[in-house]
């Protein structure tokens, strides 16, 4: 009888810690493109930024990590781009915070050249009818990450770059851009999925403002269209707020009440 009273409270406790590790959503989410189900283009979060269809990516099954750790969501699917198609949500308010962090799941079929660009996803553009509206974005230049940041919508001296990691053809990976203008930081997050290999990036040199874009949010290419992606990209989530790591879509390390978990299992088991 005190084995099984023994057994039912660590189940309860375990359940209990396990269920506050997953976090299906927060309220802090403004966007969250999952790419799953008959409607793939669909904003999970309930905000209603539905995505375009520019072109004709395509939905796959996805090679990216099934669940999603964070939330403990199947993850059953991701978008494909072949170079001539992308994603857009018409451009709202809400897509411009003080505070905010952009995460996204992307496998390049192929790497650019040296000194061109893709885009994973992003408030930004850069000519035509968006010209001077760049805000934020996540991209691949040659073979590295690429996180750009504008506090007015131009180039050259109002344009933050950083440039990290190391980026191959075919590879897995997740990167996350989470910044706070109050403090101009910005903490760059990428890992390789194939190895959990984590790199964070720390940039002290973020702009005070973070500008307005009137362009729409993209994903594989800019907002006119341009620098298109090749390749897959999931998971694209966009946070009103700069998450910490352990809220990140990827948890990257076992989570220290999990741990304390399966040391109360053990001294359960011990005892009995």
């Amino acid at each position: 009888m005190k084995i099984r009273t023994h057994t039912r409270i660590l189940h309860s406790l375990l359940a209990t810690i396990v269920a506050s590790l997953a976090i299906p959503a927060h309220a802090a989410t403004v966007a969250h493109w999952r790419f799953e189900g008959s409607d793939f283009l669909a904003d999970s979060s309930g905000n209603n930024h539905g995505l375009t269809n520019n072109g004709s990516v395509t939905q796959v099954a996805t090679t990216f990590p099934n669940p999603v750790l964070q939330t403990g969501q199947a993850n059953l699917n991701a978008a494909s781009f072949d170079g001539s198609n992308y994603l857009s949500a018409a451009d709202n308010n809400a897509f411009t915070n003080s505070q905010f962090t952009l995460e996204a799941f992307f496998s390049p079929s192929s790497l650019p050249g040296s000194t061109e660009t893709r885009t994973i996803a992003g408030h930004f553009g850069s000519s035509g009818s968006f010209d001077n509206q760049r805000s934020y974005g996540l991209f691949v230049r040659g073979s590295s990450l690429r996180v750009m940041m504008s506090n007015n919508g131009a180039g050259f001296g109002n344009v933050r770059i950083w440039d990290v990691g190391t980026i191959a053809a075919n590879a897995r990976y997740y990167a996350a851009m989470a910044v706070d203008t109050s403090t101009q930081t910005a903490t760059i997050y990428l890992q390789d999925l194939s190895t959990d290999t984590l790199q964070v990036f720390v940039q002290t040199d973020a702009f005070s403002t973070l500008h307005n874009s009137t362009a729409p949010f993209t994903i594989g290419s800019t907002g006119q269209g341009t620098a298109l992606w090749q390749g897959m990209i999931d998971e694209v989530r966009l946070s009103n707020v700069k998450l910490t790591q352990d809220q990140l879509l990827v948890i990257p390390e076992p989570s220290a009440a999990l741990l304390g978990g399966l040391g109360l299992l053990a001294l359960f088991r011990r005892r009995r």
